[in-house]
């Protein structure tokens, strides 16, 4: 696939990070409060969090272009071997299909569904999913529309269901050897399993 060439600048602005210093204390494998907090310092680190999770991918794909154009093939060194390449190689091409400019108030799997299509077709589909307030699965299949291929097949309630929990099980198990050490890319396999169970969520 090409990427569609766009123009990525690194601009000086204030982390979101920065909002639960005064508050909290995030370290890598936790966030403890420094005090009993207020309902507004509350509601500040919940809507960070929020924003945070809203904008990883997006952090990512632009981060991976700005590196890409920085240093080339190269940057790869930074990423630990086997990190979860496939994601991040997947939010690089969303991000480089739909710059900063024409991104909409809706999730990053919405515009993830529209990156095969035409830059006006994809920004028609984004601003309906906004003014009508589509779920993932509603734009998936709008694209799908687009490109005229045929609605994917309608899947039995049930049988998501029961997928779901297959893949549930599945990350118990990955969880399991994580703690016996007994498997590598243990991250990689985790992610892995994780993304499908949300995809899995979404069609519910």
């Amino acid at each position: 696939m090409t990427e569609t060439p766009g123009t990525y600048e690194i601009t000086n602005v204030e982390p979101v990070a920065a909002a639960l210093l005064p508050v909290a204390e995030y370290q890598e494998n936790s966030l403890s409060f420094n005090h009993p907090p207020t309902w507004e310092e509350a509601e500040t680190v919940v809507n960070t969090l929020l924003r945070m999770d809203g904008a990883i991918q997006w952090w990512w794909g632009d981060t991976l272009l700005i590196l890409d154009a920085t240093f080339g093939e190269e940057y790869t060194q930074l990423f630990p071997d086997g990190y979860a390449a496939k994601s991040l190689a997947n939010m690089r091409w969303v991000a480089s299909r739909i710059p900063p400019a024409r991104r909409r108030e809706v999730s990053w799997s919405h515009h993830e569904a529209v990156t095969p299509l035409e830059e006006q077709v994809q920004d028609e589909l984004l601003q309906m999913a906004v003014d009508e307030q589509w779920t993932v699965r509603q734009i998936r299949a709008a694209a799908r529309a687009a490109q005229g291929k045929l609605p994917a097949p309608k899947e039995d309630k049930n049988q998501i269901i029961q997928e779901l929990k297959t893949q549930v099980q599945a990350l118990r198990e990955i969880l399991e050897a994580i703690r016996d050490n007994d498997i590598n890319d243990a991250d990689a396999a985790l992610q892995y399993t994780v993304e499908v169970a949300v995809r899995a969520l979404e069609e519910i």
